[in-house]
């Protein structure tokens, strides 16, 4: 297995998360589920038990059947599965300060579970445990859902353990991580703040640039340099992750939505969204 080898600090930069983690049946007829202009922000694992389950992207199809996992890109795609397929889901969010993605590159992929059979096996707590505080099947995100402290760091203890598994299998196929994850510390710093703060219409920069120790033009350059963005697009691209998020949660409600971002009209919230992943709200749901 070829190792990632950095700096500790470095290490810290790295935000991952469990999206869900759960066993399901695709109901029947064969369903499919399609996104539009919107690229995935989420990385996927699913392991077929019965029927099937397969991607598109990129001109690409990949599928996996009875007793094979499919480890999808985080990309735009589509998804198809057979007539009462069942299977074991996982989602998770791994990414550095810029938006790279931990694990990216060479997927999607499919690979035989038995295998890898410590792949599965380090999941199952994981399932198990969003079964038992309530969480089921169809959640897209579980981030906005209550858990005890318990829960939580027992969640995040299995799932570096499923990494650990995920990384040994994705190297056995010559898939390695990849991404930025260098970049300067005052930049990793205002990442973290804005990472951290309510995502309402307006952001402070300049109290940002104060609270790093820096004026708000240097913060800006340097914000340029290592991210490719400014601070204030930096903060649009996570006030859209959140809205989208939010709107793949089953019942959420559009206006909702719109009101924890900071708009007083339905509509500007509307135009902002369309101007972002080229359809509305109510066509994104939709496409989900």
């Amino acid at each position: 297995m070829q190792k990632q080898t950095m700096k500790y600090r470095d290490w810290l930069n790295l935000s991952s998360h469990l999206l869900w983690c759960y066993e399901h049946r695709m109901i029947s007829p064969p369903r499919e589920m399609k996104r539009g202009k919107y690229n995935f922000t989420n990385n996927g694992a699913w392991l077929v038990h019965r029927g099937w389950a397969q991607v598109k992207h990129d001109g690409k199809i990949f599928r996996a059947l009875p007793g094979q996992w499919l480890i999808v890109k985080p990309v735009s795609r589509s998804h198809l599965f057979a007539a009462d397929t069942v299977m074991l889901s996982v989602a998770f969010d791994a990414h550095w300060p810029d938006g790279s993605k931990w694990i990216e590159d060479g997927l999607s992929l499919v690979i035989n579970a038995e295998d890898h059979p410590l792949l599965e096996k380090r999941a199952r707590p994981m399932a198990r445990i969003m079964k038992n505080i309530g969480i089921a099947p169809g959640i897209w995100n579980m981030r906005d859902y209550r858990v005890d402290s318990s829960d939580f760091f027992a969640l995040e203890r299995h799932l570096n353990n499923w990494f650990a598994e995920l990384l040994k299998a994705l190297s056995d196929h010559g898939v390695h991580p990849s991404g930025n994850f260098g970049i300067d510390e005052r930049v990793a710093r205002a990442v973290a703040i804005m990472n951290n703060s309510v995502v309402e219409e307006n952001f402070d920069m300049h109290k940002l640039s104060a609270q790093i120790g820096i004026s708000l033009v240097h913060l800006v350059r340097l914000f340029q340099k290592e991210m490719n963005r400014s601070p204030k697009a930096y903060f649009e691209d996570l006030r859209l992750r959140y809205a989208m998020d939010r709107l793949n949660s089953k019942g959420e409600r559009i206006n909702e939505v719109a009101n924890a971002l900071g708009f007083a009209y339905l509509s500007n919230f509307s135009n902002w969204f369309r101007k972002h992943t080229g359809m509305s709200p109510r066509n994104y749901i939709d496409s989900i």
